[in-house]
């Protein structure tokens, strides 16, 4: 049960960290693209699932710079963005 118990907390600490690394991205990304909030969130999130991110919107909606923020800031072997 002790093992259990230590498991669950290491768990815990790691997960925070990743919160607290997405809050700091996040933050990030919003310095330089104001009011996309709930987009940044939703690039981030698919980011962290090694997902894939379509941006269809208006042109000068910041599409572009969400793009390179987003993949500046995390390690990646592949050129597309």
């Amino acid at each position: 049960m002790q093992l259990e118990g230590e498991q669950r907390r290491d768990a815990d600490e790691q997960l925070a960290a990743a919160a607290e690394i997405g809050e700091r991205l996040l933050a990030n990304i919003e310095r330089v693209l104001r009011g996309k909030r709930a987009e940044i969130r939703l690039v981030l999130a698919a980011l962290a699932c090694h997902g894939h991110v379509l941006f269809e919107d208006v042109p000068g909606t910041g599409k572009t710079v969400l793009s390179s923020h987003a993949s500046s800031a995390r390690p990646t072997s592949s050129p597309r963005t």
